[in-house]
């Protein structure tokens, strides 16, 4: 099966798939998530993003990822935690 590494990464961590699905191989390309809002919302924009840096800061991104993907995979440094971009408010 082809998918998003992180998704891939979920089945593999469950119980049901244990020793039956793993992560495999290098990615095909970089996909970037968002969250889609109505558009010249920046207030609401800008409320998200800051509720999305605390969930960062306070270690919650960090916590989930282990609890639904657990020690088998390695996200990249580079991409996780997202990098928030106010720029994308305005």
């Amino acid at each position: 099966m082809t998918t998003d590494n992180i998704i891939l990464a979920g089945f593999a961590a469950q119980d049901n798939y244990a020793g039956k699905v793993q992560v495999v191989g290098n990615a095909f390309s970089e996909e970037h998530y968002g969250v889609g809002l109505p558009q010249g919302d920046s207030d609401r924009c800008l409320a998200v993003n800051r509720a999305i840096t605390e969930i960062i800061d306070e270690g919650t991104w960090s916590r989930l990822l282990q609890d639904n993907v657990g020690t088998a995979f390695d996200p990249d440094a580079a991409l996780n935690p997202p990098t928030v971009d106010d720029s994308l408010c305005q």
